[in-house]
């Protein structure tokens, strides 16, 4: 899976939903990733849809209903 750079430090813009949310993907799943999932959750510009992280004892889990996955390898691609 191939990112673009992030649009600004540790949020990846994807694309717009319907809702004109843009969907986005947070870079790290500690504590200031989950801070900025729990603002992000709280409005309606932004819908976060995934953490990536480095730590391999994360993967698979979840923060605040969002899953946390690899930074490179992504089964998808």
């Amino acid at each position: 899976m191939t990112l673009p750079a992030p649009s600004h430090q540790g949020v990846y813009t994807t694309w717009p939903t319907a809702q004109r949310s843009t969907r986005v993907i947070v870079y790290g799943a500690g504590a200031a990733g989950a801070e900025l999932v729990d603002t992000l959750q709280k409005g309606s510009e932004y819908q976060p849809v995934a953490f990536i992280d480095d730590k391999a004892e994360l993967h698979g889990s979840e923060i605040l209903g969002i899953s946390i996955h690899d930074v490179v390898n992504d089964p998808r691609t």
